[in-house]
């Protein structure tokens, strides 16, 4: 969380600006640019990854949202109870699957 909470997550956007030359189009939309925000929050087939979950999970991210301030509500809140707890890793697990899925 934290190489995405600073940007540092080797999205297209990324490489591009590291040099590499890419067309920067989302892997899983086809559609937009890919950069941490549209990975995470902005997708299409991410949106619809998080609202599968949305039901079980306080955490969800809206697609007003960049991936910083999900990440500091995500921090910012303390679990208070056993479902709160496992909502909060099961965010983590999404997060890391989109990437797998991604890459």
């Amino acid at each position: 969380m934290w190489v995405l909470y600073h940007m540092k997550i080797l999205t297209l956007d990324n490489l591009q600006k590291r040099g590499t030359s890419l067309v920067n189009r989302s892997e899983l939309c086809q559609n937009d640019a890919e950069s941490g925000d549209h990975l995470f929050v902005e997708c299409s087939f991410t949106q619809v990854v998080w609202a599968l979950f949305s039901r079980n999970c306080r955490f969800i991210p809206q697609p007003s949202d960049n991936i910083r301030s999900v990440i500091l509500r995500w921090s910012a809140s303390s679990p208070n109870n056993f479902a709160d707890c496992v909502s909060y890793y099961i965010l983590h697990a999404i997060s890391w699957n989109i990437w797998l899925e991604r890459n």
